[in-house]
């Protein structure tokens, strides 16, 4: 059975899950951007483990492993060596989230159906029938 009430308290607390998790992705997602990884196997290996800690059925989760140059720091003041490179080579994972609207209505249908299930037996007045 569907209620219109329900459906309507159904929405609005997966409309507050949604945008909390959301919001704890998006800092998932801040936190592995600040990273830099010395290979692309490290970087990719980094991924699919964030990708399993955050696998959210709601949302569609894509990453992207880029590759660019970091600027060394350099721990000793002086003079620098002739043979200084003062970039090197530095992998960074890249994540975009979408909302997946398919999963989300789905999730609505099931949190605003229930069951009624009664143990009434059929009489002339009441008009309800016992199922076997």
């Amino acid at each position: 059975m569907r209620s219109s009430l329900l459906k309507e308290q159904a929405e609005k607390r997966i409309a507050q899950d949604l945008d909390t998790t959301e919001e704890d992705l998006m800092d998932a997602v801040d936190q592995l951007g600040d990273r830099s990884f010395a290979s692309e196997e490290d970087a990719t290996e980094a991924a699919a483990e964030w990708l399993a800690d955050h696998d959210e059925h709601c949302f569609e989760i894509d990453t992207d492993v880029v590759e660019t140059d970091e600027k060394k720091s350099r721990d000793s003041p002086g003079r620098l060596p002739k043979d200084w490179e003062p970039y090197k080579t530095v992998y960074k994972i890249t994540v975009t989230v979408q909302r997946d609207e398919e999963a989300i209505e789905t999730r609505k249908q099931r949190k605003s159906c229930f069951v009624l299930i009664t143990t009434l037996t059929h009489t002339p007045t009441s008009g309800v029938v016992k199922m076997s």
